[in-house]
């Protein structure tokens, strides 16, 4: 845009110039009298030009900005509409093509990775407060499995009765007391969501993420609402499990 003011410019300066010349031989027009009002003619139409385009620019920006915004929304909305599919997916498969099983961790790794998936996690674990369950992990890759087991085995010595998100530097100092090194903090995020039934926690869901993927308060939602359904699977296992023991009911 520079470019094309300076160009513009400098094709009216020439015709201010040619006309000057066309005055001075036709009309005999004093020299000096001739420069000083081409000088003043030139910075007239310099501000004019100036102003022009400064005002196209200036609504350049201003549409750019409103087009970003508005590329910025629909990939928001797609970001939405795929982890609304991915939880419409979840709540068919556990009642269809899941709902015969009774294997809690063949359910519980189904509902991880959906999870795991949805936020783009490196990995997650569900420990269980009753030792008489198998903790669930599921990762990624295996490259990263063996540190993010440590990190599980540290969280596992303290049980959190709430949730925690190491976005929050609070929350991070928490964890730091368990003994999980600063440099880990560098390039990750901790979530952990205690899992509930009756009010009365049965496990904690932990959510490692790179440092550079943002949870939103959508995301805590969706992992709310995650927790339930391990909640509900648990609670479903353990009544076909009573149902086995005692099938009379007796």
């Amino acid at each position: 845009m520079s470019v094309l003011k300076w160009t513009v410019f400098a094709v009216v300066l020439i015709v201010i110039v040619i006309h000057g010349f066309y005055i001075h031989k036709y009309f005999q027009v004093d020299t000096l009298t001739l420069i000083f009002d081409r000088f003043i003619m030139a910075i007239i139409i310099y501000i004019i030009v100036h102003s022009a385009f400064y005002f196209i620019e200036k609504q350049q920006n201003k549409l750019e900005e409103n087009l970003n915004e508005l590329l910025n929304s629909y990939e928001y909305i797609g970001v939405v509409n795929r982890k609304l599919d991915e939880i419409l997916d979840l709540k068919i498969s556990l009642e269809t093509n899941l709902n015969g099983t009774h294997n809690y961790k063949q359910k519980a790794e189904f509902i991880l990775t959906k999870l795991m998936n949805l936020l783009n996690a490196s990995a997650v674990f569900i420990h269980f407060l009753d030792n008489s369950y198998h903790d669930v992990p599921v990762a990624k890759n295996n490259e990263n499995i063996e540190e993010c087991r440590q990190v599980f085995a540290k969280l596992n010595r303290k049980h959190f009765s709430e949730i925690i998100n190491t976005q929050n530097n609070f929350d991070q100092a928490k964890l730091e007391e368990l003994q999980i090194g600063a440099k880990f903090f560098e390039k990750n995020n901790i979530i952990i969501k205690p899992v509930y039934v009756n009010k009365q926690d049965i496990a904690q869901v932990y959510i490692i993420l790179n440092k550079d993927e943002e949870i939103e308060e959508q995301d805590l939602k969706i992992i709310r609402l995650f927790a339930f359904y391990l909640a509900a699977n648990f609670c479903f296992t353990k009544n076909s499990e009573s149902e086995n023991q005692n099938p009379l009911g007796i």
